[in-house]
């Protein structure tokens, strides 16, 4: 944790919630682990007013950015960078103007090029294999990092829709 925490600048996280606060429609995406940590970020973003969908069906995706807009962002989190869907939607993203932001791995990989800007993930392998765990984790914490940045952007409206947000979860129970 501490490498993916040292690898981001504090600017680099700015940027990062210069372009979501900017963002008319922030479209996530990840397949498998770093899909589900997609759409968490995505009801999180949805809980303080952003409009922000989380797709993970590649089908659904690729429908989704060929009739984006340029004010729109695709946010793409995988920790190799390398899978054909995410970066197939990275491309046609930029075909129509909008942009791309990816959290994904140091090392350098696709989506990083297709990127208008990155956030890194530091994953360490040990022998059980974990480093999808950690990576997993590492994503959480940088989207957890941009959530508290973007609340503490707005401090008028942001915590109200949390809380307002929370009370209708409890009208449910």
């Amino acid at each position: 944790m501490y490498a993916t925490l040292n690898v981001n600048s504090e600017e680099k996280l700015h940027e990062c919630v210069t372009m979501l606060r900017s963002a008319r429609r922030i479209i996530l995406t990840g397949i498998g682990a770093s899909g589900l940590v997609a759409q968490n970020f995505a009801w999180k973003l949805m809980k303080i007013g952003f409009n922000a969908a989380a797709v993970r069906d590649m089908h659904a995706l690729l429908a989704t950015v060929q009739a984006s807009s340029p004010d729109d962002l695709l946010l793409a989190i995988s920790y190799t960078g390398v899978r054909r869907e995410l970066n197939l939607a990275a491309d046609e993203m930029l075909r129509v103007g909008g942009k791309v932001l990816a959290i994904t791995g140091f090392t350098p990989n696709a989506l990083q090029q297709r990127a208008s800007h990155c956030l890194y993930t530091i994953a360490e392998e040990q022998a059980t294999n974990s480093a999808s765990i950690s990576a997993c984790h590492a994503q959480g914490m940088l989207t957890d990092l941009l959530f508290i940045a973007l609340i503490q952007q707005d401090l008028e409206l942001a915590p109200e829709r949390i809380r307002q947000s929370e009370a209708l979860m409890k009208k449910l129970v």
